[in-house]
């Protein structure tokens, strides 16, 4: 019975279908080139020539989908991509809800990972501003309260 608590243990569970990993010359290439953010390179890695793309296997597409989507967040070639990646994969019609959200989602990018931290002049000046109004607050509360 499986729990939160007591969950089965991996080796006990037995695989319900034959899963075979895609075997690709080019995953060592494209983790590599992921690793270092060269997502424009995953692309021209994975499709070549126009139109090479059309005859990727489904996880390649998806991964094609994603290089797609995050070395030009505005082509929208990458959502219609994505689903159809996810519907191949899960053997499924491109027209089905879980297939829209799955490959959207896959695709939808984070606006908080994009904003920039603020420069070091900033944030010094924050922290020295508020050991200052500390400071004030500290030597008034001492010497006039008391």
């Amino acid at each position: 019975m499986f729990s939160i608590k007591n969950p089965t243990p991996a080796e006990q569970i037995k695989p319900t279908a034959d899963v075979k990993p895609v075997v690709d010359d080019r995953l060592a290439s494209i983790e590599r080139l992921v690793g270092r953010n060269q997502w424009a390179d995953v692309c021209e890695l994975l499709a070549p020539e126009p139109g090479s793309a059309e005859r990727l296997p489904p996880a390649l597409a998806l991964v094609y989908a994603v290089a797609l989507k995050e070395s030009s967040p505005d082509v929208r070639d990458a959502d219609r991509r994505a689903i159809g990646a996810v519907a191949d994969l899960l053997g499924i019609t491109r027209e089905s809800p879980l297939a829209l959200v799955l490959g959207k989602r896959l695709t939808r990018r984070r606006n908080w990972a994009e904003a920039p931290a603020p420069s070091k002049t900033v944030s010094t000046v924050v922290v020295l501003g508020g050991l200052a109004i500390g400071a004030i607050i500290g030597w008034v509360v001492t010497y006039w309260v008391f």
